[in-house]
């Protein structure tokens, strides 16, 4: 499985509240999700109104189709956004193939010494924790 990330560095200049700014990017945002199926918001600099940054992320069973869906994107923004694209940082990460099961349940033997299977004591009364409630 790759995990493909990019920070798109927007500038919008010509806004005059957060409300224009963020109106400007919401129908670039909901284009970029419908049309490439993959996550897109805006993570940080919420509060300039003349920049924002464009969080992607695209999963896929391919480093190269990952790569290729980042750049097809980031050509889209480039073209369609009513903003200057000030910079991109891409990040790809491979995770491999799992070895074995994904989860296995612990056996008795591996649960620490620690961990030991007397009652959770009640804070307020002092006492062992009941699952029953009372009236």
């Amino acid at each position: 499985m790759v995990v493909a990330t990019a920070r798109l560095s927007l500038f919008l200049g010509g806004n005059e509240s957060l409300k224009a700014k963020r109106a400007a990017l919401r129908p670039l945002l909901a284009k970029v999700r419908h049309r490439f199926n993959v996550a897109a918001s805006e993570v940080g600099s919420q509060d300039d109104l003349e920049r924002a940054v464009v969080g992607l992320a695209v999963v896929s069973s391919e480093r190269r189709h990952a790569n290729q869906m980042l750049d097809t994107i980031i050509r889209y923004c480039e073209r369609e956004v009513q903003a200057e694209v000030a910079g991109v940082h891409v990040e790809i990460l491979s995770l491999g193939s799992p070895v074995g099961d994904l989860y296995v349940r612990p056996s008795a033997d591996d649960v620490p010494d620690h961990w030991s299977q007397e009652p959770l004591q009640d804070a307020k009364a002092g006492g062992p924790v009941s699952s029953e409630e009372e009236d």
